[in-house]
């Protein structure tokens, strides 16, 4: 990394544009009430909170720490599969529910062959990760297993919830994106993050 003092004033006013509605999102999926919602309205709220932070992830510093982070599986969890995720939700928007997201090696190539999902899928993962984590918010341990050895490379149909289950998944990657956005926080108030604001 070049340097210079990051961020720069236009990078100023992204991040705190970016921050804001990550803190937002983040703040709405945190919530109880959340999972009452409609599984239509989940998925929807789930893909712009993907996407708000795989935009906030071009930062500079945060890719920097993304790819030098000495924490098990960072790069491979809070870039890679985030991105994965976004990008089978932003390019495949066929689906009105998580449950209902099945894909196959066919339909992800039909547009664009060797794109980031096929690659993503493609690629040989060493292992399956298996997380535990503590939501402050919901004051309860979060387990979760992400299941990466699928049989995508034969052909096979898969579930998106074989891969990483809807109310485990989007707690642990919330949770994940929180805590690697905040890393480059120097101060933020009590009541800032309570609202979301920054």
């Amino acid at each position: 990394m070049e340097n210079r003092k990051y961020p720069s004033k236009q990078e100023e006013k992204f991040l705190a544009l970016g921050y804001n509605r990550f803190l937002d999102l983040y703040k709405e999926v945190s919530s109880v009430g959340f999972w009452s919602k409609a599984k239509e309205e989940r998925l929807l709220v789930v893909k712009e909170l993907l996407s708000v932070y795989v935009e906030l992830i071009k930062y500079r510093p945060l890719g920097f720490l993304l790819s030098n982070s000495k924490r098990p599986h960072t790069e491979l969890v809070g870039k890679h599969l985030v991105g994965f995720l976004r990008n089978l939700l932003l390019h495949f928007p066929f689906y009105s529910s998580w449950e209902e997201i099945v894909f196959d090696k066919e339909l992800i190539t039909s547009v664009e062959t060797c794109g980031k999902i096929d690659q993503f899928l493609t690629k040989e993962h060493p292992v399956d990760i298996k997380y535990r984590l503590w939501n402050h918010k919901s004051k309860e341990m979060v387990y979760i297993e992400v299941n990466l050895q699928t049989r995508y490379r034969e052909g096979m149909e898969i579930s998106l919830s074989s891969i990483i289950p809807e109310k485990e998944g989007v707690m642990l990657l919330s949770l994940y994106m929180y805590s690697i956005l905040m890393s480059q926080v120097e101060e933020i108030s009590e009541q800032e993050h309570e609202t979301g604001q920054n």
